[in-house]
C-alpha cells in the first residue's frame, strides 16, 4: 500500500526532471532548469489563484444582476440565466435602436407621432422590485 509518509516530492520532482534532461540528448537548445517549489508555496499560489478567480466570477455576476435588472421582463418568471440575458438584452437594444431610427425617420419627413390618450385608456404595467 502507498504511504505519503516514504513520499519524497522534491526528490521525485528532480528526478523526474533529471529524466526529462536526459531525453534532449544533446540538442542545441539550453534551458534552465526550473526551481522546485515546495508544497507550502504550490499551496499558496493555488489558494491566491483560487480567490482571484472567485472575485472575477462575482464581479461577472454582479454585471449579470445589474443587467437583468434593466431588461424588461413579467414578474412571474423565473430569473434569467446568464444566456438567456445576453440573448434578451440583445434583441431589447435592437428594439429599442430601430425605435430611435424610426423615430428620427418620421421626424425627417415631418411625420410626428399623435397619439389621442382620450380613445385609448392608459395601459397598467406591472413592475418587480428586483433590489431585493
Amino acid at each position: 500500500m502507498f504511504s505519503m509518509d516514504n513520499f519524497d516530492l522534491e526528490s521525485t520532482m528532480a528526478r523526474h526532471f533529471f529524466e526529462g534532461s536526459q531525453a534532449t540528448n544533446g540538442s542545441s537548445r539550453s534551458h534552465k532548469p526550473r526551481r522546485l517549489k515546495c508544497a507550502s508555496q504550490v499551496a499558496q499560489q493555488r489558494q491566491a489563484a483560487n480567490l482571484r478567480e472567485r472575485r472575477r466570477m462575482q464581479s461577472i455576476n454582479e454585471a449579470f444582476e445589474g443587467l437583468r435588472s434593466h431588461i424588461p421582463t413579467l414578474p412571474y418568471e423565473k430569473r434569467l440565466s446568464k444566456v438567456d440575458t445576453l440573448k434578451l438584452a440583445i434583441s431589447y437594444i435592437t428594439f429599442l435602436s430601430e425605435m430611435v431610427k424610426k423615430d428620427k425617420n418620421d421626424n425627417e419627413t415631418g411625420l410626428t407621432v399623435q397619439r389621442n390618450y382620450q380613445k385609448e385608456p392608459p395601459k397598467k404595467i406591472i413592475l418587480k422590485d428586483r433590489s431585493k
